[in-house]
């Protein structure tokens, strides 16, 4: 990548750390991706991804076939764990629905010994991290004590009331419920007025019956 675009892509960074990766060769492994729904970008062992435009969704693969997914935004950060500690967990992103990411080659630049730079970086990173764990707590807690369609409501509020998705089986897989089950789900939400569905985007139509429906009784 061209130097000279690195202080608009981080424009914290000082005078001295553009020197540095200039001098160090390390501005040709900074990457720009274009990122879409239909896109699944592998991360690299050792960088890490900032969100530049739109917003990513991170699927993450564990053993024993265990799987997970967040949301990521711009100014998010993926691949902190990556550096410092090698787990068996791979990781696939595409687009919500476009994106664009940048690519940092933090192992290189911790390698030649100057990692200052990446500071404000992790400093985002954990406040993100913190705010993902929580989310991922209060979302896999809700599969296990809700029921379905309280689940499918629940998700579609941690997600602003409605999501776009590029077909009923990417939804399913998402949220982890079979694909019948989903479709029938749908079905009786819209059917009781709490949704709507147009094209591919669900949203809810009744936000006071949705969060009645989720509430403790």
């Amino acid at each position: 990548m061209n130097i000279e675009r690195l202080p608009h892509l981080l424009p914290r960074l000082r005078r001295e750390e553009v020197e540095f990766i200039k001098d160090n060769g390390l501005n040709d492994y900074f990457f720009l991706h274009n990122i879409a729904e239909e896109t699944f970008f592998t991360p690299k062992a050792g960088s890490l991804y900032m969100v530049k435009e739109g917003g990513i969704i991170v699927y993450g693969y564990v053993d024993d076939h265990l799987e997970f997914n967040m949301d990521f935004d711009i100014g998010d950060c993926i691949g902190q764990a990556d550096l410092f500690h090698r787990e068996n967990i791979d990781f696939i992103i595409r687009g919500k629905p476009t994106a664009i990411i940048l690519e940092i080659p933090a192992k290189k630049i911790m390698e030649k010994g100057d990692i200052k730079f990446l500071n404000f970086i992790y400093e985002k990173m954990l406040n993100k991290m913190v705010t993902n764990i929580i989310k991922l707590f209060k979302t896999y807690a809700a599969k296990v004590n809700f029921s379905n369609e309280q689940y499918f409501i629940n998700f579609l509020l941690n997600n602003g009331g409605s999501f776009t998705f590029t077909s009923t089986e990417d939804l399913a897989y998402i949220l982890h419920i079979e694909l019948r089950t989903v479709q029938r789900v749908i079905k009786k939400l819209i059917g009781q007025g709490i949704i709507e569905k147009s094209k591919k985007t669900i949203c809810i139509t009744d936000e006071e019956a949705a969060r009645d429906l989720i509430s403790p009784k």
